[in-house]
């Protein structure tokens, strides 16, 4: 954490946090997950039997809504927006026997947080009856693995690395040297991991569930 962040000293105060919201997000990602496992018939799983069996695509595009339930700095639940594109480099493999894929996958997502800074301590200055706000934008470059169990259900994996910008300001800001009210930063981030599954609803569109830490994203994908 930056020593002049405005957030720099929060972490000396206690501050219980809520964490049902993280519990509900975590829940509905494996509710999904296992509602999909029991509606899929037995023998459609043969599906992921047959090497190729699926679209043959050269770009899939996919707006998303995000939920980033850790927040930078001590901040609770945002909300926001991203973007995924992601480009196959062979249509099946790199297991020949069963219908799997890789593409490279990259793009960005952005959540905005705000809290109510009130009994805040910033560098041992008390704010008072302030604003707290942030935005957290990332920017993931990933591997993805899909595995095609039907004609109607993948599901992928997405190990990959990030960059990610982070900004803090409060809007109440006291009259300190060694306050920085409007902070911003920049970090690579050496290792993300996603996992999630694609529904397809048309034969080129699909609605796609991904959980990484720290969002969960819904979106719509579109295969080209």
């Amino acid at each position: 954490m930056h020593p002049h962040s405005p957030l720099a000293a929060f972490a000396q105060v206690p501050r219980p946090r809520p964490r049902l919201g993280r519990l509900a997000l975590g829940l509905v990602f494996l509710g999904l997950v296992f509602l999909a496992a029991t509606l899929i018939p037995r023998a459609a799983l043969a599906q992921i039997k047959q090497p190729g069996a699926h679209l043959n695509y050269s770009a899939e595009l996919e707006p998303q809504g995000v939920v980033q339930w850790d927040g930078p700095q001590g901040f609770d639940e945002g909300l926001g927006l991203g973007f995924r594109a992601a480009i196959p480099l062979f249509h099946n493999g790199p297991i020949s026997k069963i219908n799997n894929n890789m593409a490279i996958g990259f793009g960005f997502h952005w959540a905005f947080f705000e809290d109510d800074c009130h009994s805040r301590y910033a560098n041992d200055v008390i704010v008072l009856g302030s604003d707290c706000e942030a935005s957290d934008l990332w920017f993931p470059v990933v591997l993805q693995w899909n595995f095609y169990v039907t004609p109607s259900i993948a599901v992928f994996g997405e190990p990959g690395f990030a960059i990610r910008h982070t900004r803090v300001s409060i809007d109440r800001c006291p009259d300190e040297p060694f306050v920085d009210c409007d902070y911003a930063d920049t970090n690579f981030e050496p290792f993300v991991l996603y996992m999630g599954a694609k529904f397809f609803v048309s034969d080129t569109i699909a609605v796609t569930v991904r959980l990484g830490f720290p969002t969960i994203s819904v979106g719509a994908s579109f295969f080209l």
